[in-house]
């Protein structure tokens, strides 16, 4: 299956694995260029009401 070119996606990690997360996208793009730029992380926690999201960034997430 090959993604649209504009397809975003939007990661949701905990803050103690931001950096990991971050690490973890780099290497995606070095091993596949075409997807730089296209994936990103937001601090959040699927345990908290409202997924802990600051409320810029679930702001920012709903009008994307």
């Amino acid at each position: 299956m090959e993604l649209s070119p504009e397809a975003r996606f939007r990661c949701l990690v905990q803050s103690r694995f931001l950096e990991a997360a971050r690490q973890g996208i780099a290497q995606i793009e070095a091993s596949h260029p075409q997807t730089r730029g296209r994936a990103d992380v937001v601090v959040g926690d699927i345990t908290e009401p409202g997924l802990g999201l600051a409320d810029g960034d679930a702001r920012a997430l709903r009008e994307s």
